[in-house]
């Protein structure tokens, strides 16, 4: 699998506090994307934290993880967060490749998002905020910044979300896009030019075909890469 990481601190952030870890292995390929909230400055080390540790603790299983795997990895790492990072919260993707089946599997849990790119966007999993609530049960009634940012499930120490799996197919010539609300939501729907973001926006694109540019732009150290 082939993979670029672009992330950029938004211009009314303090840090950035998006961070991914990558495993390529040779029968699977596994990310981690994390997009902490900006509360502490502990933040940006929340994130890098829970990319990294989920990471290698998927590594220490040799083969790909299965979902019960991942599942278990992640309920345990939840219990450790309070010890240092009881008032932090964040919102992550994962993704599951098999490279033989090429099958594969997204947990997501808040609101950052994968798609399919193939000419445009095509979104492959769903945010879990109060609009997207709102959107399935009352049709979309009630909208706005304080239901787009109002978070049902996150990443806390407090108690275990549990995230919510999606089936992908196996990919030819398109591609995957793994991002935190900053790309999706201002780069992506609302167009704003990359530099111009408010919020920190982080991008992994993936694909079985080589991509052309270059495989890490971001502008501090968010990016953790492993291989098998």
């Amino acid at each position: 699998m082939y993979w670029q990481w672009s992330s950029r601190q938004g211009n009314e952030r303090q840090s950035n506090n998006d961070a991914v870890a990558v495993i390529n292995g040779k029968t699977f390929f596994f990310v981690m994307l994390v997009d902490a909230a900006e509360k502490s400055d502990k933040s940006k080390q929340f994130s890098c934290y829970w990319a990294e540790t989920i990471a290698r603790s998927v590594l220490k299983l040799k083969a790909k993880p299965s979902n019960n795997e991942v599942l278990n990895i992640l309920r345990n790492a939840q219990k450790q967060l309070r010890h240092e990072f009881l008032h932090e919260t964040a919102s992550y993707i994962a993704l599951i490749y098999d490279k033989n089946t090429q099958k594969g599997q997204a947990l997501v849990c808040g609101d950052c998002r994968l798609g399919l790119v193939s000419g445009g966007i095509k979104w492959l999993t769903k945010t879990h905020t109060l609009e997207t609530a709102f959107d399935e049960s009352l049709g979309g009634v009630t909208k706005g910044a304080m239901t787009r940012h109002t978070l049902t499930h996150s990443l806390n120490a407090k108690r275990f979300s549990n995230p919510k799996m999606v089936e992908l197919d196996a990919i030819k010539d398109e591609y995957w896009i793994l991002c935190s609300d900053g790309y999706w939501l201002e780069h992506v729907d609302e167009k704003i030019p990359w530099q111009a973001l408010n919020d920190d926006a982080s991008c992994l694109t993936t694909a079985v075909n080589k991509l052309p540019s270059e495989q890490i732009n971001s502008d501090c150290e968010n990016c953790f890469s492993y291989n098998l």
